[in-house]
């Protein structure tokens, strides 16, 4: 990508935020299954500018826009995602050892939860026949494609633009 076509990714992408407000992305999060507790941290990151000689960029809503497209490209993943960590989450709840255990479990059971809504999403989108056909390893490789390609794009734009300037 050469500076000028960086250039213009960036305006695209800062002019589409321009009008967001933040209750839209809330409704949006929450309408596919994203618990409060995500929807309050990605609030962190709405918030989040960077100031280069005049101009403004809304570097946090960018990336917050590009995970709701993420979501709404893959609604299954995320609510996979989601409801293997709120099991893994109910462990803390066991006397003794919950506490102790309850991060290794919310992490396995986002992860399993994340692969099972793919193959789901797979299913639907025609790429796969059964849920049986296909493995975990190929089931992670996409799913990181796809979601660091979607950020790539931004930080890409990004560099070019703030190296160009500097």
């Amino acid at each position: 990508m050469n500076a000028t076509m960086a250039q213009m990714d960036l305006m695209v992408l800062q002019t589409e935020t321009k009008g967001m407000k933040w209750l839209d992305a809330v409704v949006s999060l929450t309408n596919k299954g994203i618990p409060p507790e995500v929807v309050t941290r990605l609030q962190e990151l709405w918030e989040v500018t960077k100031t280069i000689g005049e101009q403004v960029y809304e570097v946090g809503k960018i990336l917050v826009m590009k995970i709701i497209e993420f979501i709404m490209a893959n609604p299954q993943l995320a609510i996979g995602a989601v409801l293997g960590v709120a099991v893994g989450s109910l462990t803390s709840m066991i006397p003794w050892i919950g506490t102790m255990i309850a991060p290794v479990a919310m992490a396995i059971g986002g992860f399993f939860g994340a692969i099972a809504g793919h193959r789901l999403d797979k299913i639907a989108k025609g790429e796969l026949s059964s849920y049986k056909d296909s493995s975990i390893f190929a089931d992670l490789i996409t799913i990181a494609k796809e979601f660091w390609k979607n950020l790539a794009e931004i930080f890409n734009a990004l560099k070019e633009h703030f190296t160009k300037e500097v």
